[in-house]
């Protein structure tokens, strides 16, 4: 098992402030793991007795009954009854699913449609336990629209979120010095793959293909597999450039032969973001000092899910270490942007002209705030030139950075700004 202290310090933050802590990720990222092999030990340490962490499994078919959330609350109301404080564990909670008012039923169990508006769902349940004083509840889910339309709505503001990504570069090396950047780079950070002494390979393909892929086309009855199918290949190989959904639809309809409706394919679009596979990430106005609309970026949470999804066959380091950076610093508890600003001048014919410029991630946290670029290496003048030039048109307090992964340690470049190379900055800078 691999420490995961960022996340426990998370926990540990949030224990008994009168919230539900709500612990989202990808599946098999680890966020079981993270309650009971992790937490449950720490609050056992602490004097916490066993038969106070009351622990349900939604994986588990014995607590199938369970996913009425009416018996589920009923459940969950025998097991602290009478106790002066309970630890309460909730593994996949989105797997509960949502009854019509028994009210309205003459006190049968209906399960509810989508169109129903008179609900009881486990929502409903969380707010229960939250607001007990003699309850400390914490629960794990994998799908975030209906998480955060259904918890995060319904609870307004007693809850306390945390994200789980996968195993951050610095968690590997310290549990396998020998770890490269290379291969995290290829393989990712899903902890059962790292830890796994089989083929890496065919086990992110066959966990993409099978857990996650077939999830979405069953969850969402998927009509057109074929074109959630080319939308996935599409985000892989579109990581670090700005996402157009109308280029991405005539590309399809051009390789699909088949006209491809807008909504339907936001709609697939948001079934990735949902499970977790994909984040979206939104820009930043360097200059304005504020998130603006348009075109969003698209990373993995995952770089070996990433590369199973194209066979890993990829030529290309630089899209793959911005990935990874990203991941790295969400990791790290910042928030990431992608950064853009105005950059005016004159013509020939002394007009005014405006160009877009852009910074791979501006990353904010607390004090903390990073303008990044990301390069394989800068030894080409060009790349240089390139990578350079939006920092030498910012004149902001943000600290400058330009991440490659051939360069070692860290130097200054003649202007001023950081060069740090990716292992140095992973184990490094972000763990100051």
């Amino acid at each position: 098992m691999i420490a995961r202290d960022f996340y426990l310090n998370k926990l540990i933050e949030n224990r008994d402030n009168g919230r539900a802590k709500v612990v989202t990720g990808i599946r098999r990222v680890g966020k079981s793991t993270l309650l009971r092999d992790i937490y449950k030990p720490y609050l056992i340490a602490q004097g916490v007795d066993r038969s106070d962490i009351v622990e349900v499994d939604f994986n588990l078919t014995e607590f199938a009954a369970y996913r009425d959330p009416l018996l589920f609350s009923d459940y969950l109301h025998r097991q602290v009854v009478g106790k002066a404080h309970s630890y309460v564990f909730v593994d996949e909670i989105q797997k509960v699913f949502s009854l019509v008012n028994p009210a309205l039923t003459g006190g049968k169990h209906v399960k509810a449609r989508d169109s129903d508006r008179e609900t009881i769902s486990f929502s409903d349940v969380v707010l229960d336990m939250a607001v007990r004083k003699n309850v400390d509840f914490y629960c794990t889910g994998s799908n975030s629209k209906m998480l955060s339309s259904d918890i995060e709505s319904s609870l307004r503001g007693k809850q306390a979120s945390i994200h789980l990504y996968p195993l951050s570069y610095g968690e590997m090396v310290k549990a396998d010095p020998s770890f490269t950047i290379d291969e995290y780079l290829r393989y990712g950070g899903m902890p059962e793959c790292f830890l796994s002494k089989g083929d890496r390979r065919e086990y992110l393909k066959d966990l993409f293909d099978t857990t996650y892929f077939n999830d979405i086309i069953e969850r969402y009855r998927i009509r057109r597999p074929a074109l959630l199918n080319y939308l996935a290949d599409i985000l892989a190989t579109s990581v670090g450039f700005n996402l157009s959904l109308g280029k991405i639809g005539k590309t399809m309809e051009s390789r699909l032969k088949e006209k491809v409706n807008s909504t339907t394919l936001l709609s697939y679009l948001n079934y990735f973001i949902d499970a977790f596979l994909v984040d979206e990430v939104r820009r930043f106005d360097l200059k304005g000092r504020r998130e603006i609309g348009g075109a969003k970026r698209i990373y993995f949470t995952d770089l070996g899910l990433r590369n199973a999804r194209l066979n890993f066959a990829f030529d290309d380091y630089g899209p793959l270490l911005e990935n990874a950076v990203y991941i790295e610093l969400r990791n790290h508890g910042y928030t990431v942007n992608c950064g853009v600003f105005d950059i005016y001048g004159k013509d020939d014919n002394d007009k005014t002209t405006r160009e877009i410029g852009e910074v791979d991630f501006y990353a904010t946290k607390g004090d903390s705030q990073l303008e990044i670029q990301v390069c394989d290496n800068l030894e080409a003048s060009s790349t240089r030139e390139r990578e350079f030039r939006p920092f030498g048109l910012l004149h902001d307090q943000a600290e400058k950075i330009i991440v490659t992964r051939n360069d070692e340690g860290e130097r200054r470049s003649k202007e001023g700004f950081r060069i740090i190379g990716a292992k140095s900055f992973f184990l490094d800078y972000l763990s100051k």
